[in-house]
């Protein structure tokens, strides 16, 4: 059996946390929107994907990317940071996001409630089947 630390259950209770808390943010914006419309509140959440931020460029995510490796660097990981989206990228901008935040704020998107806003160079449907 292999107990590489990848492979070791319970080894990443922070990525279960961060999925469960990714999926009630949705749920919840869903919710939330729904009930806030027939005020002409809107309610939208934005899901990005990696982000080239210090939470992304830290030895904790270097670890996360590389857990094979000890010590792994920016170096390292970088070039594994690619699998979590279906484009050839690997990790968008900040100004990405925040241009995304811009057009929701904005006259433009005055309609626009509930939107599940993915900001994540297809990560989404590289992970996730639309049918279930």
């Amino acid at each position: 059996m292999d107990t590489s630390k990848k492979d070791v259950p319970g080894n990443d209770p922070g990525g279960m946390a961060y999925v469960h808390s990714k999926r009630a943010i949705a749920h919840y914006v869903h919710d939330l929107a729904t009930e806030l419309a027939p005020l002409g509140i809107r309610a939208n959440v934005i899901h990005p994907t990696n982000t080239n931020t210090a939470m992304l460029q830290s030895e904790p995510m270097y670890r996360s990317f590389r857990p094979d490796l000890e010590h792994p660097t920016r170096a390292d990981a970088e070039p594994v940071f690619g699998v979590q989206q279906a484009m050839k990228i690997r990790y968008v901008e900040p100004e990405d996001i925040s241009n995304a935040v811009l057009w929701l704020a904005s006259d433009e998107a005055r309609y626009v409630t509930g939107m599940q806003l993915r900001v994540d160079a297809g990560g989404y449907l590289k992970w996730y089947d639309y049918h279930n």
